[in-house]
Parts: C-alpha cells; structure tokens; sequence
C-alpha cells in the first residue's frame, strides 16, 4: 500500500487514503459478479431466490439460485429488442435467457408475471426498494455463471449510463481467495490458484485432518 501511494502521489500527484479497505473473495462475487470488482459505482448484485423460488415458474423452481441488478431510469426504453440483444450475454455465460421485470407507474410489468402472484411482486419490490423507471435484470442458474453474466452485465451498464468517473479510482484488496473451485456440473474440484498458495489459518486443521 505504502509503495502504491508514493507512487501515486509521484506519479499523478494524487494523496491515495490509506489502509485500503479489504473485501472478501465471497462478498465480492456475490455483490459485484466479480473478484477483481469495479466498485467506483452501485448496481450490486441481490440475491432473490427466497422471492422468485416461490414463484410458479419451474425454471425459477428449479434454480440453483436467482440473482438480479436493478438499473435505474431505463424500464421505460428497454423494448424487446434489447431485451433479445441483452439475452445474447446470459447465452454467453450459459444461463438461457434473462428474466426482465419493469416497475412503472408504481407496479411491476412483466411477462413472467403470470408465473409470479401479487404477494410475491410486493416483496420484489419491497426486498430491491424499486423507484420509477426501474429495470429488473433477472438471471438464474448456477452460481458463478449467474454472477459473473449479471457482473459483465452492470459494468456495460455503468459504462453506457455514465454512472462513473473513468478517471477516478477506488483502492481495495480482494481477500480470502478459494484454493479449489467446485464444479457443480461436472461434480469435480479443480485448482483456482496455483498449489503454494497458503491456506487461510481457520482451514488448516482440514490439512491436518
């Protein structure tokens, strides 16, 4: 940290507060759909699969889980088109098509509506405190594919919006990094760093073990 903001102040003049705040592996995955996240802008990342779950929908019955973003000021704009254009992201990272809930004129409008009674629609809107012109960008699946899509998903969004300032910067360390990786497919686990990194203290009793 010391070295980074000499080199800073050197560099561009900028006096960069320290120490740098420290975030989890886990936080950073689950609220931003990435472990090296941009967090000079909101658009977190929430968990709804405790609303949509109860939903009739099977797909939604049967996810792993359901998370979702919520981009403001464009429910309105956002026709088919983009919508079949959005879809071509969730394709990519594997997770079908996107579910898209808008809330106009105090209520939520939606195609998936007829899968999701009022009960649940009110603590939608309650659980993502929705204003006017709110848009519902809603993906299902497994874990790390639906977050990293709606996490690609959020950055195009704060880039097209303007939502930051490209010449701002927010120092952070991403902590608490997993050894191995899970795949829930294919039901194998697989390195995610290489094999000297250190094991969290709390973890190596299971080494032991």
């Amino acid at each position: 940290e010391g070295l980074v903001k000499e080199i800073f102040k050197e560099a561009k003049g900028m006096d960069i507060p320290t120490p740098f705040r420290r975030l989890s592996y886990d936080y950073c995955i689950d609220t931003y759909g990435s472990d090296k996240p941009d967090t000079r802008f909101g658009l977190e990342l929430h968990n709804i699969t405790h609303i949509l779950s109860k939903s009739e929908a099977e797909f939604y019955k049967a996810a792993k889980t359901i998370r979702c973003i919520v981009v403001p000021g464009v429910a309105q704009s956002t026709s088919r088109k983009v919508q079949d254009t959005l879809d071509l992201t969730a394709k990519k990272f594997g997770i079908g098509k996107f579910g898209f809930f808008k809330y106009l004129n105090g209520k939520l409008e939606s195609s998936l509506l007829k899968f999701v009674n009022e009960e649940l629609q009110q603590e939608l809107i309650k659980e993502l405190e929705l204003k006017e012109n709110d848009l519902v960008i809603v993906g299902q699946g497994i874990r790390m594919r639906v977050t990293a899509c709606l996490g690609a998903l959020r950055c195009e969004y704060a880039k097209n919006l303007n939502l930051y300032d490209p010449k701002s910067y927010d120092f952070l360390w991403v902590v608490e990094f997993p050894l191995f990786d899970y795949d829930e497919e294919t039901k194998t686990v697989s390195p995610s760093h290489h094999p000297f990194t250190k094991p969290l203290d709390r973890d190596v009793h299971l080494l032991k073990d």
